[in-house]
């Protein structure tokens, strides 16, 4: 007996480039302004292979991870924003030891639809489809965050190509982000599950009837 009144379709991830950083190669304690498959922006962006100076644990995947002191980062997708979808971001956000950040510096994490296809400045004044503000974790450690946001008719930039951006100013520390992942769904409907207490009453009910009516038939 199926008591679950409705399923949710099963998400599809959407690939990101170079996700970890891991390209370029850096020795231990090496960084570099810019990198490879992102847009590095601003004054201040780039790879970054930290040392145990910075994070007694390393990387949270991989070696390297991307450095936010003064700009931001961003990569457009191989998909369009679309509507009547729910999207799951999910990354890990550190913050160095031996240079941390402030607690109440923000960096913004914005999803939105352009119609730029390569990689470039989110233009001013565009209208995201998602934004959010994250904060630094304890000094020497990494954070991973998620999010989730559903779209509907009236999201802006429906059918453009998908961005994900994050922007901040923590000169002269610097964030770290690392380990990308997004997912793409049909939003989640409501279910009665199966083995939860109205379920049972339910289950209860049907089979005493069905005793009863076995009982008139023999009677």
């Amino acid at each position: 007996l199926a008591l679950s009144a409705a399923t949710a379709a099963h998400a599809q991830s959407v690939p990101f480039q170079n996700p970890s950083f891991e390209s370029p190669v850096l020795a231990d304690g090496a960084f570099q302004q810019g990198g490879t498959d992102w847009s590095f922006l601003g004054a201040d962006a780039g790879t970054f292979n930290p040392s145990a100076a910075s994070y007694a644990g390393g990387a949270p995947d991989g070696d390297n991870v991307a450095f936010i002191a003064d700009g931001g980062i961003l990569q457009v997708l191989p998909v369009n924003l679309a509507v009547n979808q729910t999207y799951r971001l999910r990354f890990a956000v550190g913050n160095r030891a031996d240079n941390p950040v402030g607690a109440n510096v923000p960096l913004t994490v914005s999803v939105y639809g352009t119609n730029v296809r390569s990689s470039g400045t989110m233009p001013a004044g565009t209208p995201v489809a998602f934004q959010a503000t994250v904060f630094a974790p304890a000094a020497g450690t990494f954070r991973y965050e998620e999010f989730a946001f559903t779209t509907n008719a009236g999201t802006p930039g429906i059918g453009l190509p998908l961005v994900v951006a994050l922007e901040g100013t923590a000169f002269p520390a610097q964030f770290n982000v690392d380990d990308f992942s997004l997912t793409a769904g049909q939003p989640i409907q409501q279910a009665v599950p199966v083995n939860g207490p109205g379920a049972l009453w339910i289950l209860g009910g049907l089979a005493l009837a069905a005793g009863l009516l076995a009982l008139r038939r023999n009677a």
